[in-house]
């Protein structure tokens, strides 16, 4: 038995594993080699560096994006661990992936992670994280998260179909800071996108503010035309000299000084002012009520709100209907926007970081048990409880989240009590004429 027989003889299906893992891996990484000869490079659009000054410099736009971004971060992510019989289990304090949970963009704290992401989803449609392994230092060998800006990310993607990401690269200012990132080391989280591009855009995420955009054109020549108003209102017209030529222009000055001296003085003013000589008067610029914008802008405002999935009764502004109650408003800030937003994170940390942590089976879950809005109604639930003909006890104390104790009897079906047969009381029965009575 030759030396090469002598390690393969009883090789264990592990170490089998290992070594298909590993040849695909090298596969792999000759296919990436061979197919960045034929990639391109998707940059970001103008829009995305648009995108960015839009939540910066509108209102709207930053009210909206907010408040599900600080609603969402609001509710924590936990990490458990999944055992054999499917059960999950709260992960120590000192677990890994609990840590990277309560940290998990480097430099940021756990709220001001979840906003980003949120923020940046809602921004540009897409939200990416770095992950590093340190190889030296207090955390060798740990996973750490770094947030990436959308606007500062190429991708490098196959020119034939089926399209795919090969590498990313990172870039800041013109300056390529990271080259050839492989995907297995980004988390790239996205909203669906259906414009196919030649270079790839499909493979980027569709920005809210991009279906916006022929709306929020509106929305800032709506504010241009409503300041420039507000600007012009304060000069309530044009007081013009008539007469020749020559003469106005000798008295021009004369009088634009005296009529600026006398109603700088305090004194003068609700006084008429008096001057000689035939004069005219132009009236500028309309009232805000001639020119109904208020009533335009609040449709756009609903509009916004429409896009982001959230009622504009959250922002303060006047409902009828079903969402004149501010409570549904809030149900819906949660069920429409909130929880599908913490899906995606969820989801995304899950595939993006299940095989840095292999030899554990993790699960990440947010906890909306804290939110009030989603919580039910505990005289509801007792009413239905009561209206039951039959209560088991341990079911109603876990509804209601009080403690069970140990009893033989918790959980065993009780009949309610004050049913009985009409019979059994001795009153006479009703004659229908189907039967004779004595």
């Amino acid at each position: 038995m030759g030396i090469r027989d002598l390690f393969s003889f009883g090789k264990s299906d592990r170490v089998k594993q290992l070594e298909s893992q590993l040849n695909s891996m090298m596969q792999q990484n000759r296919m990436m080699v061979n197919n960045f000869g034929n990639s391109i490079t998707q940059y970001p659009s103008w829009k995305t560096l648009d995108n960015a000054t839009r939540y910066c410099t509108t209102d709207d736009i930053y009210s909206i994006i907010n408040l599900i971004s600080t609603t969402a971060a609001s509710i924590p992510f936990y990490a458990y661990i999944k055992g054999a019989d499917g059960k999950l289990t709260d992960a120590p304090e000192n677990d890994e992936l609990a840590m990277l949970l309560e940290q998990p963009f480097e430099g940021m704290s756990k709220f001001e992670s979840t906003y980003a992401k949120c923020a940046t989803m809602l921004m540009q449609g897409e939200w990416l994280a770095w992950k590093f392994k340190p190889e030296k230092g207090p955390n060798e060998g740990k996973v750490r998260l770094f947030y990436m800006a959308p606007q500062n990310v190429n991708i490098k993607v196959t020119t034939g179909y089926p399209r795919k990401i090969l590498a990313y690269q990172y870039v800041d200012n013109g300056q390529i800071i990271m080259d050839n990132i492989p995907p297995a080391e980004v988390i790239h989280s996205k909203y669906f996108n259906p414009i196919l591009g030649a270079t790839g855009e499909e493979l980027r995420g569709l920005s809210p503010l991009k279906v916006l955009s022929k709306r929020l054109v509106r929305v800032d020549s709506n504010m241009d035309v409503t300041t420039a108003q507000l600007q012009n209102g304060g000069i309530p017209g044009i007081l013009f000299e008539k007469g020749d030529y020559a003469e106005i222009t000798e008295n021009a000055g004369r009088r634009k000084k005296d009529l600026y001296d006398y109603f700088s003085n305090l004194n003068n003013k609700g006084m008429p002012y008096s001057a000689g000589g035939d004069l005219g008067y132009i009236e500028l610029g309309l009232k805000l009520a001639d020119m109904e914008v208020a009533d335009l802008a609040k449709i756009d405002f609903k509009k916004l709100c429409n896009v982001f999935c959230i009622s504009d009764r959250l922002m303060n502004n006047d409902a009828t209907g079903s969402e004149v109650s501010d409570k549904s408003a809030r149900v819906g800030l949660y069920t429409n926007a909130v929880i599908p937003l913490l899906r995606r994170i969820r989801d995304s940390l899950s595939m993006g970081l299940d095989a840095e942590f292999p030899r554990k089976k993790y699960c990440i879950e947010y906890d909306t048990s804290e939110v009030p809005e989603l919580q039910i109604n505990m005289k509801e639930m007792a009413d239905a409880f009561s209206a039951l003909p039959i209560m088991i006890p341990s079911q109603i104390l876990s509804a209601f989240k009080l403690e069970i104790p140990e009893d033989p009897n918790i959980d065993k079906i009780f009949i309610k009590s004050g049913y009985t047969l009409l019979e059994d009381e001795g009153l006479p029965l009703p004659n229908t004429g189907d039967y004779n009575t004595p």
